[in-house]
């Protein structure tokens, strides 16, 4: 790995300038993913949506207030909430990232406004999935 030459200087080869360059990356990258502190327990929020009540038939382009429960909203909760589209099946949640319904809204005032997006196909089964720190599936609802 380290050649001496005829004076019994060390002298540097390819791959002993690879071999400590990797080294110390490896040592980097080993001192990266140990925390620094430890982390604090964080609380799950799942605020149930109180109304619309399932089964509750809507028009698409419709729009509705979305109210959910803030009782017991814990201090770590974060701020905001969103409200997705989704339309579950027996294998899959089928959240629709594409209609986002509300964004934004401060999840401590327990209601957002959405309308009901006309770009999906009418029929029943339809959810609404509300984000704190959590995602919560509600429903189902029906669209005309």
């Amino acid at each position: 790995m380290f050649a001496r030459d005829s004076l019994g200087i060390m002298k540097f080869t390819a791959s002993s300038i690879i071999f400590a360059f990797l080294a110390f990356l490896s040592a980097i990258m080993t001192g990266m993913a140990v925390p620094l502190e430890k982390r604090a327990a964080r609380d799950v929020y799942r605020p149930p949506i109180t109304s619309p009540a399932p089964g509750t038939t809507f028009e698409r382009g419709e729009t509705i207030t979305v109210h959910w429960d803030t009782s017991g909203i814990p201090a770590s909760a974060p701020n905001m909430a969103q409200i997705v589209l989704a339309r579950p099946t027996n294998d899959s949640e089928n959240i629709d990232f594409k209609h986002v319904l509300a964004n934004g809204s401060l999840l401590t005032v327990g209601s957002a406004n959405i309308t009901w997006p006309r770009d999906v196909p009418a029929g029943p089964g339809y959810s609404l999935v509300l984000f704190g720190d959590s995602g919560n599936i509600f429903g189902p609802y029906n669209l005309n």
